[in-house]
């Protein structure tokens, strides 16, 4: 017999599933705009971070991080959702 009846979540998991959805979120559209910026001013103006570091005020390796970061999430989303369509077809 289940301790809580179905539907009824925790409003804490509620609370840190919105919160990691939203930090996961963030994370992606952050590295993935630091990545079109420091391709955009590599290729047309031949600076690239040294522009983003002097701009943010922020160290050469977190921005690094959070574009390997990125990355590193879509890799994760790829393959769980090719996960997840193989799941579904063995059914």
């Amino acid at each position: 017999m289940a301790l809580k009846p179905p539907g009824n979540a925790s409003t804490i998991a509620l609370l840190l599933s919105g919160f990691w959805t939203i930090m996961m979120l963030l994370s992606l559209i952050a590295g993935h705009l630091i990545l079109a910026i420091v391709l955009f001013l590599h290729f047309d103006q031949a600076l690239g971070m040294e522009v983003l570091v002097e701009k943010t005020g922020l160290s050469s390796l977190l921005l690094w991080i959070l574009v390997a970061f990125s990355i590193l999430l879509d890799g994760w989303i790829f393959l769980s959702g090719r996960k997840n369509n193989q799941d579904v077809r063995r059914r």
